[in-house]
């Protein structure tokens, strides 16, 4: 299992690869599924359609899957070297080495309909968005020859540019941006001996507040991966109690402390996957395990595990 999201209506849509994609009850059983390969779930925010994309290198087979009627049709194939993972039903954020690219998934064949960067600037690290805003960490060329970082975040959808907030924070693997602006970088905190933590840096538009003198948020044990981010949603993996599992820290907002944690029995070292829709947050596995809750992690919506066959 490659992918996986709570809807609306308590289903749970999970992306299986080459194995297809399946509707599921919120305790497993299969309602539906489609042979079109998919390791990538797009999802519409009024939760009607999803797109499903097969990635072959940089070149992504697209269908468009409508849940109501449960049809699909193919739409086409890009190349591109990420898709984020939700869109507002037609207008799709994709990035590429020419940057960032708007396209209107409506159109019989894709047609763009924005372009942001140029002229030497590159993203850096993945596009986080909300139906409010995107944000993304960009490299933009000086007359010296050197480059400055800095943390873009725009309005959406008008694209209006917010804010470029300079950056000396970014590292490939450790950081992360949020949506709504606001940088997350996680390292290691160094230790004679065990337990060691991970120490949370937040790089915010706006000083934040800390509820001690000096307190920086850190969680027990190392998160190889760094931070996962789906729009304000983050979360850390570390490993689970006696090193069996996967422990995941998840917060939300930027200058945030993790608000739940959620274990995934069994999982190995594999990235999680996770991701906010409507009034849900999925958390899912490689291994088939896919937990949702409320937003805040007070509630378990769902708890599976799926097995491809």
């Amino acid at each position: 299992m490659l992918d996986a999201a709570l809807l609306g209506n308590g289903s749970v849509l999970v992306a299986c690869g080459q194995a297809g994609v399946r509707l599921l009850t919120a305790d497993g059983r299969t309602k539906a599924r489609w042979d079109v390969p998919a390791d990538q779930l797009v999802l519409a925010d009024h939760g009607g359609t999803a797109l499903l994309v097969a990635g072959y290198g940089r070149v992504r087979e697209v269908s468009r899957l409508d849940l109501a009627t449960r049809s699909v049709r193919r739409w086409t194939t890009l190349r591109a070297r990420q898709i984020v993972p939700s869109f507002d039903g037609r207008h799709l954020i994709t990035a590429d080495d020419d940057g960032i690219s708007v396209l209107d998934t409506l159109a019989a064949r894709p047609t763009v309909v924005w372009r942001e960067l140029g002229g030497g600037e590159r993203l850096l690290g993945r596009l986080a968005r909300t139906p409010a805003g995107c944000t993304g960490v960009v490299a933009s060329p000086l007359p010296d020859g050197t480059q400055v970082v800095e943390l873009w975040r725009w309005d959406l959808p008008g694209w209006e540019l917010r804010s470029r907030l300079r950056t000396d924070a970014f590292r490939p693997g450790h950081c992360a941006a949020l949506a709504s602006g606001g940088l997350l970088a996680a390292d290691p905190e160094p230790a004679d001996g065990p337990p060691e933590r991970t120490v949370l840096h937040w790089t915010t538009e706006r000083p934040l507040t800390r509820s001690g003198a000096g307190a920086v948020p850190s969680i027990e044990g190392v998160a190889p991966h760094g931070p996962i981010v789906d729009g304000d949603h983050w979360t850390l993996a570390v490993p689970g109690p006696d090193g069996t599992g996967v422990l995941l820290h998840t917060g939300a907002g930027a200058g945030s402390a993790p608000t739940a944690t959620v274990f995934l029995p069994q999982a190995d070292t594999q990235v999680p996957g996770l991701r906010r829709h409507g009034d849900a947050v999925t958390h899912w596995h490689r291994s088939g395990r896919v937990l949702a809750t409320t937003p805040d992690g007070a509630t378990l919506l769902a708890n599976l595990r799926v097995t491809v066959g």
